[in-house]
């Protein structure tokens, strides 16, 4: 007996014999195919790092991007930035944002900072084999209303439509809970500096699909130096002993120096942006 399994509205289709083995391989290669960008569409060099045409204005990626080696295929990415070291996680992008500035009185003066940074990060996890421990509860989308690096990936793997209505869903406390207490358990990053002190990172935003296979979760948090590591475990718990982590993403060194580079130019340009404002 033979099975057929076929993407929706393609002509291609995968033909195995008949076995548990075999229907597994097929569906596993026919979800593969179906997370790729398509052939009609240009790479990620074509679309966002070559100069733009005369009289048109396009958006500069401000993420510093590293991903494995089926990201890279599937979403037509830079080889440069894939790392084979990165487990857990299939792609993280690390931006420095715009926030919100500050005011204080010294020395009978009021000065205001109007340019403040924060930094925010976005991971892509593989349904299959990067699965994440959500919440029952947790509804399929949620957005803290801002803009990720899922806009600078694929045009045609990303979701379109609904996103209003789904904006609105109720959260949970935390969306992820411990797969054997159903706990609540939180982001922390593992510093680089000196110590490797653990910081709490704020959830802003997630989609449980937000590109074909692949879920988003985007967190935010300090600036002072690049992460060595995001830790998943028990609120309180991020230094306790992998028993009680629910994964541990460390980040390649590569990319870290890319991120510290990519720091301190956003640090140098606020300076002056900020002593202007302050003077006004």
């Amino acid at each position: 007996m033979m099975i057929q399994t076929s993407k929706p509205g393609s002509s291609s289709a995968c033909q195995l014999a008949f076995s548990a083995t075999s229907v597994a391989l097929c569906l596993a290669m026919t979800i593969d195919a179906m997370a790729r960008v398509p052939d009609s569409e240009q790479d990620y060099n074509t679309r966002w790092r070559t100069l733009p045409q005369r009289n048109t204005v396009r958006p500069v990626d401000p993420n510093v991007y590293v991903y494995n080696a089926r990201f890279e295929r599937n979403f037509k990415m830079p080889h440069e930035w894939m790392s084979d070291r990165l487990r857990h996680v299939d792609a993280v992008a690390w931006r420095v944002v715009p926030d919100y500035g500050s005011c204080r009185w010294d020395d009978e003066r009021l000065g205001c900072e109007r340019v403040a940074l924060r930094c925010e990060i976005d991971l892509y996890f593989d349904h299959g084999d990067h699965g994440l421990p959500w919440h029952v509860d947790a509804p399929e989308f949620w957005d803290s209303n801002y803009w990720s690096s899922s806009y600078f990936l694929s045009k045609a793997l990303r979701k379109t439509g609904g996103t209003t209505a789904m904006k609105q869903s109720s959260l949970p406390a935390q969306p992820f809970v411990g797969p054997a207490d159903g706990k609540p358990m939180v982001w922390s990053r593992l510093s680089s500096g000196p110590g490797n002190d653990v910081r709490p990172m704020a959830l802003l935003s997630y989609d449980r699909s937000a590109l074909a296979s692949t879920a988003r979760v985007s967190l935010a948090g300090p600036c002072d130096d690049p992460p060595a590591a995001l830790v998943l475990a028990p609120d309180g718990e991020a230094m306790a002993g992998m028993d009680r982590h629910f994964l541990m993403i460390t980040l390649p060194g590569s990319w870290q120096e890319r991120v510290a580079h990519a720091l301190h130019e956003a640090a140098a340009a606020a300076k002056p942006a900020a002593a202007a404002t302050s003077n006004k």
